[in-house]
């Protein structure tokens, strides 16, 4: 296991890696949960929604805790959110996964994960499944997922999933992000559709 802190914000008691964790990661995971972190503490929720649909653009990264290992996975993310219809859907791919603590280089995952759910008000809940392939074995994925937008005119949105992938004994834990941007930085930008 990781050492933890806890971000309070827009969602509430949401178990993150520590600084000092994060730095330990390749990639742009560190990235990924500092920019969450920040997006959760010092963004407002959400006022006057979109009255169509909006396309996120973002990351998502997760904690995989099974009795022989812990990994971290990150992934592009697209969401699509309705507002009229008050539905979203979307799909995590692009998976890198990161091992932990045993020795093996970082992996490719193929596969993804789709997410569907409701909008209500700045807040969303939904589900996610999919299947994810390490280039050994397949793994099934399925969980719920909670989040919100935030900013004036629901600049962005993040969110958490919680659930299983492959066998029930392997908890999985993602957390995602996608902030607007005039242009392509790092990781975030919203477009309108």
């Amino acid at each position: 296991m990781f050492e933890a802190v806890v971000s309070n914000g827009i969602l509430n008691n949401i178990e993150i890696l520590s600084q000092a964790e994060r730095a330990n990661f390749s990639g742009n995971l560190g990235e990924t949960i500092n920019s969450f972190s920040s997006m959760n503490e010092a963004t407002a929720l959400a006022i006057n929604l979109p009255s169509g649909s909006v396309t996120y653009l973002g990351t998502a990264a997760a904690e995989v805790v099974d009795a022989g290992f812990t990994s971290l996975l990150a992934g592009d993310l697209t969401l699509r959110a309705n507002f009229q219809t008050s539905a979203f859907e979307g799909s995590i791919s692009g998976i890198i996964g990161y091992p932990v603590n045993y020795v093996r280089e970082d992996v490719v995952i193929t596969g993804e994960i789709l997410l569907n759910g409701s909008i209500l008000g700045p807040d969303m809940e939904g589900s996610l499944s999919g299947v994810l392939n390490d280039g050994v074995e397949n793994f099934g994925a399925s969980g719920t997922l909670n989040g919100a937008f935030s900013g004036d005119g629901a600049t962005g949105v993040l969110g958490t999933f919680e659930g299983s992938l492959g066998v029930t004994s392997r908890r999985i834990v993602w957390l995602f992000l996608e902030q607007i941007g005039l242009e392509r930085v790092a990781i975030l930008h919203r477009l309108q559709g």
